[in-house]
């Protein structure tokens, strides 16, 4: 269901500057001459229920499809997220590495060892460039990969936003959901509310809205979700330790006289490691 969900990180790099005690001031950057390292863990279920003529449930059956069918699968993702030196212009290399993935069903979005390679500038959005994959790999869905890593920098780059605790701030994120004939676009909502600080640690609850923005021809869909969790953030390191969020999408459909209603559940878990060289 969740196209490329891993990617989730990079939507949510925000660099934390505690201005005074009273203020945080945020914004989306990375800072040079670093090491992100992300473990991902996505543990999602999903119920599939179809309505349709007899006829039609019989073929479904008669072709080895479960009415309800059940999937339940574990996914875990190693990334590393590396900055270089800063040179002239505030320029610096920027890499990014999926190392490994892991999943119940061997699928892996993005193969092993996969590296995207760019440059990034002080203030600016990161720029992918190129790519090396698995030889495999045609070069149209290497080209898609890019495309794909750098629409997500894009989207990451919210303007700088300054709160006390209790306050909060909203950002828009879309997220693609791929039902295997067809791909749908959802906006997701996201509402972050300072909740507190301690010990140089800034809290944050998230909560989600999701709500359908495609429309494809001949085809009826309707979906809504939501989501919660919470965010700590380590301000002297201007990075997030840990990202949490239980998620629920349910979306129904109508496909040539098939009707299904699908629901699914997720629970994400992103830790992040900062190493300053």
């Amino acid at each position: 269901m969740k196209k490329l969900v891993w990617l989730l990180p990079l939507l949510l790099v925000l660099s934390c500057n505690y201005g005074n005690k009273d203020i945080l001031n945020f914004k989306v950057e990375y800072k040079p001459d670093c090491v992100y390292k992300q473990t991902m863990s996505d543990k999602t279920s999903m119920e599939t229920k179809y309505d349709a003529s007899p006829e039609i449930l019989q073929t479904l059956k008669d072709k080895g499809v479960q009415n309800p069918t059940k999937i339940a699968d574990d996914i875990s993702v190693q990334i590393i997220l590396k900055t270089g030196k800063l040179g002239p212009q505030n320029i610096y290399q920027f890499t990014l590495a999926y190392l490994k993935t892991t999943s119940k069903y061997g699928k892996k979005e993005i193969p092993d060892n996969t590296l995207f390679y760019g440059t990034d500038t002080l203030g600016h959005i990161p720029v992918i460039d190129s790519v090396s994959a698995s030889p495999d790999i045609a070069a149209d869905i290497k080209k898609n990969l890019i495309s794909t890593v750098q629409e997500l920098l894009q989207e990451s780059n919210g303007q700088e936003e300054s709160l006390k605790v209790g306050q909060q701030f909203t950002r828009e994120n879309p997220m693609n959901v791929d039902l295997g004939f067809t791909k749908l676009r959802m906006d997701v909502n996201n509402t972050y509310t300072l909740k507190n600080i301690v010990n140089g640690l800034a809290t944050f609850e998230i909560t989600q809205v999701y709500t359908l923005s495609s429309t494809i021809k001949d085809h009826t869909f309707k979906a809504e979700g939501t989501g919660k969790g919470n965010v700590v953030y380590d301000i002297s390191g201007n990075y997030y330790k840990d990202y949490a969020i239980d998620m629920a999408l349910t979306m129904s459909m109508d496909n040539g006289g098939i009707f299904a209603n699908i629901h699914t559940e997720s629970t994400i878990d992103i830790q992040t490691m900062l190493v300053q060289n």
